[in-house]
């Protein structure tokens, strides 16, 4: 796939910072993760309601928002890992908002329900909103602040004829603290989909709880391959792989084995963190 921009984070917040660094504006934007990252901000000026003239004013002002800032807190402060999508969308960064979540929730028809039942109901909590998510092929459709809003497995995307921000979280790759998803299959995935970027920004959400620890690396090889390595088989690849066949062979009771893997991963890219954890 062609990018030029790829950037590591923490916390998956800081991408709406990068967003606003780089003047972007009226995006698509394809939102890779395990969860939605969408919710409402109190961020409307109580001061506001000093305005109302009369009894019918406060009313009019009281319906148009549940969203009063009465904590003291400044815009900024409020925004955290759960919500960052949303001032992206009210700054018109965003036009378009494609959620990819993970294959295993849209195999299980409880998890969809789930899935279902908590976007209507964050869809419902604005007053402007109340189209609930329907199904149009394999796609489940709203809008959501007035941008129009699909959520659909990493196949099913549809093809862009423009770059589009991309945004990854790596808990994405993770189900039942296991990866069910590996980078190079990810990466040729994207480019089956023909999905072009300017501006890739990848959270490895590891501090929140959301990332185990041992999968951090996914986050660094997705970075290694989207700055223009994929299709090399480096000293780099070859350390990832090992590890890989490591915490299989971990997995398996083989401890010899894991311990021979990461002795040969370390051969090839020599004090990664990730081997010796």
């Amino acid at each position: 796939m062609d990018n030029k921009d790829v950037v590591l984070m923490e916390n998956h917040n800081d991408a709406l910072s990068w967003w606003r660094k780089t003047c972007q504006n009226k995006r698509i934007l394809v939102h890779v993760d395990a969860h939605f990252d969408f919710a409402w901000i109190a961020d409307r000026d109580p001061h506001e309601i000093l305005n109302a003239k009369s009894l019918s004013d406060f009313k009019t002002l009281a319906k148009r928002s549940h969203f009063w800032n009465f904590s003291g807190r400044k815009k900024d402060e409020l925004t955290h890992i759960g919500n960052y999508i949303y001032p992206a969308i009210k700054e018109n960064i965003i036009r378009e908002f494609y959620w990819i979540v993970p294959d295993p929730v849209f195999s299980n028809k409880r998890k969809i329900l789930r899935l279902r039942q908590d976007i209507d109901g964050i869809i419902k909590l604005h007053s402007k909103e109340g189209e609930k998510l329907n199904w149009h092929g394999p796609y489940l459709t709203s809008s959501i602040y007035g941008v129009k809003l699909v959520i659909c497995r990493l196949k099913d995307l549809p093809e862009f004829e423009e770059d589009v921000l991309l945004d990854i979280d790596v808990d994405y790759f993770i189900d039942k603290e296991k990866p069910w998803l590996y980078t190079d299959v990810f990466i040729q995935r994207l480019k089956e989909q023909g999905l072009k970027s300017d501006l890739i920004t990848i959270a490895y959400s590891v501090e929140g709880g959301f990332t185990p620890i041992g999968y951090k690396f996914i986050g660094d090889h997705l970075a290694y391959l989207f700055n223009g390595h994929a299709g090399e088989m480096s000293q780099f690849d070859r350390a990832v792989s090992l590890i890989i066949k490591a915490m299989k062979a971990k997995d398996a009771k083989l401890y010899k084995d894991a311990i021979l893997y990461l002795k040969e991963a370390d051969s090839y890219h020599p004090g990664y963190a990730p081997i010796y954890y």
